[in-house]
């Protein structure tokens, strides 16, 4: 009796935590249901998968141009964008794409407490990370990536502990899911392959098999279409925008926006493209994997300086928040804000204390400064019980350990130049896991 009300009294905290993230999502939400606009700050990203989720329910095309222009996309996936248009279809409204990623994240909050041996904890840490809640209000991949990859993980964790051929199945089944939600997750299960094989060498093929049955369509698509065989055109982009820029922009001084338009230049002189190849390289692959030759080339002959971009993309990741973001959200995006923070952290840094405590004083005027420094007080407390949980599970659970570690730093340093806290979104899940197991340990 005592177990199954010990039982009891753990879902019934897993659901009240569930109820929490879902009604802090909707408070979050509130400038996008009142202004629709709010929810496209992500820029260019959002802007386009809106128009491919409209081009799909009203002309049946998969393009981000306005009719009658059409070019077939190269770069971005389908899945998020079939799936918000049926949002439009039925309701012809983002909010309603609002309200299903408020939904979604409730359901991860609830994925999280059925990791093995997860503390009922894990859940409220991600309940109360108001920086993942930020992106449901969003018309970007996060959301829908993040949840995709949970369930993935989840099946996994439960392949490695029983064996089980079945969540070995949907875990391949929803990674190829997530791949087709946004292309950073392409090669995520090599690093599940070893897992696998050593566990059950017969089903490895299988594994890739099912997962590469998810993709084929798109990569069918493409072939047609394209008259070429690809997945996605973005990462021979990122090659030259965010990996061999900021290396260019490092050697010679100059700014990223700057070493981009010389890279494209340079480009465009090697191979003879004209600008329009150059506007549209993401749905032309023939000229897309020139920009990742070129890009390519270029980091291998400047190794250390990349190295240090990588770095640099992959700290990013672990920064707090994007405060312009919130100050765009819940007002008009005050730069100095931005400035002062800066000074701020500069100062410190340098150990500057009294320059500090000035800069402290004027943040502290923004209304946005309570929210900053919540979110730093909750990111220095989350990590740290993170690697406090990550210690404990190593001792426990050395394989597991191992795998985390992994999907982590892929997720990290892939961006390169392009980091920031908002690459950390699909694997926050994976950190609340660990902050979890990090209070728990500490009771021992």
């Amino acid at each position: 009796m005592s177990g199954c009300s010990v039982n009891l009294s753990r879902r019934h905290k897993i659901l009240l935590f569930v109820l929490l993230g879902i009604i802090l999502r909707i408070i979050l939400a509130i400038p996008s249901f009142k202004n629709p606009e709010k929810s496209l700050l992500c820029g260019s990203d959002s802007i386009q998968y809106e128009s491919l989720a409209k081009n799909l329910v009203e002309r049946r095309l998969f393009t981000t141009l306005k009719p009658p222009g059409y070019k077939p996309e190269g770069a971005r996936t389908p899945f998020y964008p079939l799936t918000i248009s049926l949002f439009y279809r039925i309701f012809e409204d983002r909010r309603a794409v609002i309200c299903f990623q408020i939904l979604l994240e409730g359901f991860t909050i609830f994925l999280i407490s059925l990791f093995p041996n997860a503390p009922y904890l894990s859940s409220l840490f991600y309940t109360l990370n108001l920086h993942q809640a930020l992106y449901a209000t969003q018309i970007m991949t996060d959301i829908l990536f993040t949840f995709l990859l949970s369930v993935a993980l989840l099946s996994f964790f439960i392949f490695i502990k029983r064996n089980s051929i079945l969540h070995l199945y949907l875990s391949s089944f929803f990674s190829g899911l997530g791949s087709l939600t946004r292309p950073i997750g392409l090669l995520l299960p090599v690093i599940f392959l070893p897992f696998v094989f050593k566990r059950n060498k017969k089903h490895t093929f299988f594994y890739i098999f099912l997962y590469l049955s998810v993709l084929s369509p798109h990569i069918i698509r493409n072939k047609i279409v394209h008259g070429q065989v690809f997945f996605s055109t973005i990462g021979f982009l990122n090659m030259l925008d965010w990996c061999a820029a900021p290396t260019m922009a490092r050697v010679d001084n100059i700014s990223e926006n700057e070493a981009r338009r010389k890279l494209k230049e340079m480009v465009k002189n090697r191979y003879g493209l004209n600008k329009e190849d150059i506007e549209f390289a993401g749905d032309i692959p023939a000229v897309a994997r020139k920009f990742g030759i070129f890009g390519l080339k270029y980091i291998l002959s400047h190794p250390f300086p990349f190295t240090v971009e990588v770095v640099k993309g992959a700290l990013r990741v672990f920064s707090p928040t994007e405060l312009m973001i919130w100050s765009i959200y819940f007002g008009n995006g005050d730069a100095s804000l931005m400035e002062r923070k800066g000074s701020l952290l500069k100062n410190l840094f340098k150990g500057e204390f009294k320059k500090t405590a000035e800069d402290v004083r004027m943040f502290l005027k923004s209304p946005f400064a309570v929210l900053f420094f919540y979110l730093l007080l909750f990111f220095a407390i989350y990590y740290i019980l993170s690697i406090k949980g990550l210690r404990v599970l190593f001792k426990q659970e050395k394989e597991t350990a191992v795998f985390i570690i992994l999907v982590i730093l892929y997720l990290s340093i892939l961006p390169v130049g392009a980091g920031s806290p908002r690459f950390r979104l699909p694997f926050e899940p994976l950190l609340s896991y660990l902050a979890g197991i990090g209070v728990k340990g500490l009771k021992k």
